[in-house]
């Protein structure tokens, strides 16, 4: 089994430039997008653009769903979204703990 996670960045420039509003730009971050997400098992958020899915055996085939998903509930996602990065998150790559001194480890 295995954990996957995406990666994104939205064109905010271009966004601007379009005329949209501070509220309508959160919009995008928040609103269909994440039904998106949820609907293939993307379900943590780990921080601001980053999401990732369960540990389970079809962690990638739901991926691999999410382009026709967002393509369907959140095309306004689609026109801005300048990159889209698809990770393999593996337990030995949290090094969280060797940030905590020694004491904290012990």
């Amino acid at each position: 089994m295995a954990q996957y996670g995406i990666c994104y960045d939205l064109d905010t420039k271009a966004m601007t430039a379009d005329g949209l509003t501070e509220s309508e730009v959160s919009a995008i971050y928040q609103g269909d997008f994440v039904k998106a997400l949820n609907k293939c098992k993307l379900t943590k958020h780990l921080q601001y653009s980053m999401y990732a899915t369960e540990n389970t055996d079809d962690a990638l085939a739901q991926i691999i769903k999410l382009p026709s998903q967002l393509r369907k509930l959140d095309p306004k996602f689609c026109k801005y979204v300048k990159r889209f990065l698809v990770v393999r998150i593996e337990d030995w790559g949290n090094i969280t703990d060797l940030f905590k001194d020694d004491e904290a480890n012990n």
